[in-house]
């Protein structure tokens, strides 16, 4: 299941307060370059995964309805 953006933020939040190489990014404006690029990115993460829930559900169903030489 495709996590929410938000969550995705919040994964990325951390990820970028554990390096300490990007320690100066602290500003607390929300058009702040960095957080802009941080919600691009985490809607885009979060699309791609809406699709592979789209693609896994619809492998599932197929895989479901073929005939296999085997028991379910």
């Amino acid at each position: 299941m495709a996590r929410t953006i938000a969550v995705i933020q919040a994964q990325i939040v951390a990820y970028k307060n554990a390096q300490t190489a990007l320690s100066g990014l602290t500003s607390p404006s929300q058009t702040a370059k960095y957080t802009t690029w941080i919600f691009i990115q985490a809607v885009a993460i979060n699309l791609f995964e809406q699709l592979l829930d789209i693609f896994k559900a619809d492998f599932e169903t197929k895989v479901n309805a073929s005939f296999t030489g085997s028991p379910s």
